[in-house]
């Protein structure tokens, strides 16, 4: 009847079983994950609409975890484990949905993620950490949008980039860094949408490059610079379309094509 039944196996490249998926009419039942030695460490067991399952946890000790259930959703403290048995996450549930300050780990204990929800929306703060502690993602959500300056960071702690979003669109000038903390582009957002003028910036912060947006369209003159400041280009854009360029060269003698 073309449905998909039976069990699909997972192995590594040493030959032992990695996982194990149990179908039955084209639908996941349930997955079994194993250790190398054999022995199972974590289990799915999926519902109707394929997009949640149960999860148990079987730990080195022997130990079975299983998350806390009232009248068939999750309620309470759930966590989740790494293969090694370290925790990999906890997450407060009330009423099937997530409510309060979720945590994700590294398998070394250190923190990955610290996300806040309301009645299962993103709700306060998200933020991200690289393995060596430091951040690597900042964000703020109202309702489960972002609102607010979102950031992103290098590994050295520097910013990478800033982002203001407000209700979940991208709403004033974001600005990127290169690793060092120099300033390399700066776009201007009208609710998701560029509008204004985006500058490109050499690394001792002189401008390198403006082009004018027009509400998402390149339309103006987009002009380039050398190092010392003076023009070698400049471009006319018509409703995103290359009019004309002019050229200078390092004698002010200009040419166009």
């Amino acid at each position: 009847d073309g449905n998909a039944n039976g069990t699909g196996i997972q192995y590594r490249e040493d030959g032992s079983k990695e996982s194990e998926t149990i179908f039955a009419k084209n639908k996941y039942q349930s997955k079994i994950w194993y250790r190398k030695d054999g022995s199972k460490w974590k289990e799915i067991r999926y519902d109707i609409d394929q997009h949640n399952g149960i999860i148990t946890y079987y730990l080195k000790n022997g130990i079975k975890i299983e998350p806390p259930m009232v009248d068939g959703k999750l309620h309470g403290m759930v966590v989740e484990y790494h293969e090694d048995g370290s925790k990999s996450m906890e997450s407060p549930y009330v009423e099937g949905k997530r409510h309060g300050t979720s945590i994700w780990y590294h398998e070394d204990g250190s923190k990955r993620a610290v996300v806040s929800y309301v009645k299962g929306e993103h709700h306060g703060d998200r933020i991200w950490y690289h393995k060596n502690g430091t951040k690597s993602f900042e964000s703020f959500h109202v309702h489960g949008k972002e609102h607010g300056t979102t950031i992103w960071y290098y590994e050295n702690g520097n910013k990478k980039e800033e982002t203001p979003y407000v209700n979940g669109k991208k709403h004033g000038k974001a600005i990127w860094y290169r690793e060092d903390g120099s300033k390399w582009k700066e776009m201007p957002y009208n609710e998701f949408v560029l509008d204004g003028t985006v500058v490109l910036y050499y690394k001792d912060g002189s401008r390198k490059e403006e082009t004018p947006w027009v509400k998402g369209t390149m339309h103006g003159t987009q002009i380039g610079y050398r190092e010392d400041g003076s023009k070698w280009r400049e471009t006319l854009y018509e409703d995103g379309i290359k009019i004309s360029q002019k050229e200078y060269n390092t004698h002010q003698y200009d040419f166009e094509n």
